[in-house]
């Protein structure tokens, strides 16, 4: 496999705009399916029912990113029982 070269004013494909296809699908035991978006945020609760933030977090849950401000991010982040991931 080798790599395309980028040309002048072509945006290499870490910067090209994704639209609002699926980037991520959850699918759950029982056949539900999630999907996830650039832009989003997926939280993975390693105790589910642990309230933050304000709510309570299921085992896995996609969110807007405007769900939450900057400060709770970083306090989502902070906290060991949850993997916060953000869409590309």
């Amino acid at each position: 496999m080798t790599a395309k070269k980028i040309t002048e004013g072509e945006k290499a494909p870490e910067q090209q705009d994704i639209g609002p296809e699926p980037r991520v699908a959850f699918f759950s035991g029982n056949d539900e399916r999630e999907d996830a978006v650039s832009g989003q945020i997926i939280i993975v609760c390693r105790q589910p029912g642990l309230r933050r933030a304000g709510i309570e977090h299921p085992a896995v849950a996609v969110y807007a990113s405007e769900a939450f401000t900057s400060e709770q991010v970083r306090r989502l982040k902070a906290e060991p029982l949850l993997e916060v991931l953000g869409v590309l």
